[in-house]
Formats: C-alpha cells, sequence, structure tokens
C-alpha cells in the first residue's frame, strides 16, 4: 500500500517532478474497485508503490485554517458586501500575490470599507492552508479577524 512517505519519496526523486506526480494521481483515480483493483508503478528493480482504491485519498489535498492569528499588510482591492468576501494583496511577503479573504464573525464592514481607499492596511488573519500529500503547503487565503488601529 502506498503512504504519504512513499508519495513524497516519489515525487522528490531524481527525475522525477510535479508533473510525473501529477499524472501518477490520475492514474490513481483509475483503480476505482469496479473496473480496475490495484496498479503497480514499479522500476526495473520491482521496486515502487501498488495502489489499491482505498489509497486514492492520499492523494487529495488537506485544507486548514491555522489557529494562530498573524498580523499582516495588505492592500484590500476588491469587497462585496454581501458576501462578506473580497480579494487583497500583500505588501510585505515576498513574493507578494492576491489571495482572496472572508471577513469572520459579527464585525462591522466599515473598516473594511474605508480599507478599499487605503494603499495599506493593517490586518489581523487567520491562513487557510492547503496541504499537498507532497508535503508542499500554499497559503490559498486569509479569514480577516479585524483591521488593526
Amino acid at each position: 500500500m502506498a503512504s504519504g512517505y512513499a508519495l513524497r519519496h516519489l515525487a522528490h526523486q531524481g527525475n522525477a517532478n510535479l508533473q510525473n506526480f501529477q499524472d501518477l494521481t490520475s492514474l490513481a483515480k483509475l483503480v476505482d474497485g469496479d473496473h480496475i483493483s490495484s496498479l503497480s508503478v514499479l522500476d526495473n528493480k520491482k521496486e515502487g508503490i501498488h495502489l489499491l482504491p482505498a489509497d486514492n485519498n492520499l492523494f487529495n489535498p488537506t485544507t486548514v485554517i491555522e489557529d494562530k492569528a498573524l498580523e499582516v499588510s495588505a492592500k484590500i482591492f476588491r469587497l462585496d458586501v454581501e458576501s462578506r468576501t473580497g480579494r487583497l494583496r500583500t505588501l510585505e511577503a515576498e513574493p507578494q500575490a492576491e489571495y482572496p479573504f472572508q471577513i469572520i464573525g459579527r464585525q462591522s464592514l466599515h473598516p473594511y470599507v474605508l480599507a478599499l481607499e487605503q494603499d495599506r492596511t493593517g490586518l489581523r488573519v487567520l491562513r487557510e492552508i492547503v496541504r499537498h500529500p507532497t508535503g508542499a503547503e500554499i497559503v490559498h487565503g486569509f479569514h480577516l479577524l479585524g483591521v488593526l488601529g
């Protein structure tokens, strides 16, 4: 049976890359237990991984919301007051990037509307992280707890 370690090892081998991992992921999805009961990916030494239908979820990334609040400096450039969501651009992180956000709780929208006019706004946030089976973690967005200052 494949393991998280085996998948990370496969993804980080010398000639393996993200495309190889995505190809393997696509192949594993074919192992449904009805038409294909197992899939083996072996090298010429007969070493590798053996996938069963239960192993499909090993390839799915998980999403978590961190529980430690951070302070970030950002430019809010889009805000939907009905859904309490929008987009922001981080200003101090390298590289600068754009992310979706969601305003959490019953806080007033007024500070966020005012932030649309500012070039820089301090925010208290929780990061939403996507963790891939390869071990990679990617910031997917932010949950806004409040405007600083």
